[in-house]
């Protein structure tokens, strides 16, 4: 099922041109990467408890900017909770660890940081409520 949201997903921001482009385009890969960790049998059940958080908001239409009022930038709050979330991962994990269920084709680390920053900036004040949605704060 995941799979399938994927592949729309992929679709869908393959047509975006505006901004914030980049990290936008990147969202499928984003969403991919906390799916596939979810396999590794070394993730602690913490780390399994915040990615299927993070997987489950990114796919709910409840969330916090929605992407059918907002249209693309409403992907940006789901960007935000994949990157924090990917952040706590690599804290935790080693790089390498993390890379080997990695798609995409950016540095993983560098990538996640520059996807974070964005979006928690356009977020602003919003990042509280948007993780306390998940239980978070």
């Amino acid at each position: 099922m995941l799979e399938d949201y994927l592949a729309e997903l992929e679709e869908k921001v393959s047509r975006y041109d505006g901004d914030y482009q980049p990290q936008i385009a990147a969202a499928p890969h984003l969403l991919g990467l906390l799916n596939n960790l979810l396999s590794y049998e070394g993730l602690s059940p913490e780390h399994g408890d915040l990615i299927r958080s993070a997987i489950a908001y990114f796919v709910s239409p409840f969330d916090v900017i929605s992407e059918a009022i907002y249209g693309y930038m409403g992907f940006m709050d789901d960007l935000y909770v994949a990157s924090y979330t990917l952040r706590k991962v690599l804290d935790d994990l080693p790089i390498g660890v993390v890379e080997e269920y990695w798609e995409g084709e950016w540095d993983l680390r560098s990538f996640v940081d520059e996807v974070f920053e964005t979006s928690a900036g356009l977020m602003g004040s919003k990042t509280g409520e948007i993780l306390a949605h998940l239980g978070l704060e």
